[in-house]
């Protein structure tokens, strides 16, 4: 297989641990340089310096129970909870009492108001609004004969002034 159709297997990831070893193995023995010399160099230091290493397992996970997880506070958790339920409480309290459905009631100076007393209330402004434009009317056509009053009065008196200059 050829080296380059080999570093293509590794970059996808579809390489399997031999030929990964022989790639290791080629980059260790070749004289030219190329970024994936580099690479598997660092590679082969790297686990050189880790295989030197031993890890306690035992040491390890003591030292991870002992580590102590910071939890949210006791309080703090309890607090949000109380808050969560007081805010449905008010906000249950709040629409309910303004989508009561068929018994809304509003309060205008001391007087509940409700859907009825609003039907009643709106005949009741029609009729009184008829009464005040009949009675607008009727002040028109008073005014109306006033003006003609007021009209013949003046001819009246030009021809008393006529009557006296002559």
């Amino acid at each position: 297989m050829n080296i380059n159709e080999l570093i293509e297997k590794y970059y996808n990831g579809e390489t399997t641990p031999a030929e990964e070893a022989y790639l290791r193995k080629h980059f260790a023995e070749t004289q030219q340089k190329s970024p994936e010399k580099d690479m598997f160099e660092y590679f082969s230091n790297e686990s050189d310096v880790l295989s030197d290493v031993e890890f306690d397992e035992k040491e390890l996970l003591r030292k991870i129970n002992n580590t102590k997880i910071s939890r949210f506070p006791t309080f703090w958790k309890y607090a949000s909870i109380a808050a969560i339920i007081i805010l449905a409480i008010n906000s249950y309290i709040f629409f309910s009492k303004f989508n009561a459905g068929d018994n809304k009631q509003q309060y205008i100076s001391g007087i509940v108001i409700t859907d009825e007393n609003i039907v009643k209330n709106k005949e009741i402004a029609v009729l009184e609004l008829q009464k005040a434009f009949g009675q607008l009317n009727n002040s028109q056509k008073i005014a109306n004969e006033n003006l003609l009053n007021l009209k013949k009065l003046n001819e009246v008196n030009n021809y008393i002034e006529i009557l006296i200059t002559d």
